[in-house]
């Protein structure tokens, strides 16, 4: 368990393919850092430190960014999200999607 988590350090970046359980049937390309630190607590109060790399820092940034209300689609790199059997237009999705904007991809507390 990590309470309160916060990325204290970051480096590197890469741009992958990424999805959520929250959005089926959506992916986007999304900028991540490649190596974290994030500090939190654990289930008694105790301070944590976790040092993560590749794909498990990609999966503890997409999980603060949800703590942080920010969803993985509203940090697409060049090309807009893709639904499954769905169609992009001006307005947004067909499969009900609409972009936000983009949040800085790294973010350290």
């Amino acid at each position: 368990m990590l309470a309160d988590p916060r990325v204290v350090a970051a480096q590197g970046a890469v741009v992958a393919r990424e999805g959520c359980l929250s959005i089926p049937d959506l992916t986007a390309n999304v900028r991540r850092a490649t190596q974290v630190t994030v500090g939190g607590h654990d289930a008694t109060g105790a301070p944590v430190s976790v040092d993560a790399e590749g794909f498990e820092a990609r999966c503890l940034l997409h999980e603060i960014d949800h703590l942080d209300g920010i969803l993985f689609w509203t940090g697409w790199i060049r090309s807009p999200p893709t639904c499954s059997g769905a169609s992009a237009t001006a307005e947004g999705w067909s499969c009900g999607v609409r972009p936000l904007g983009r949040p800085d991809a790294v973010r350290v507390a």
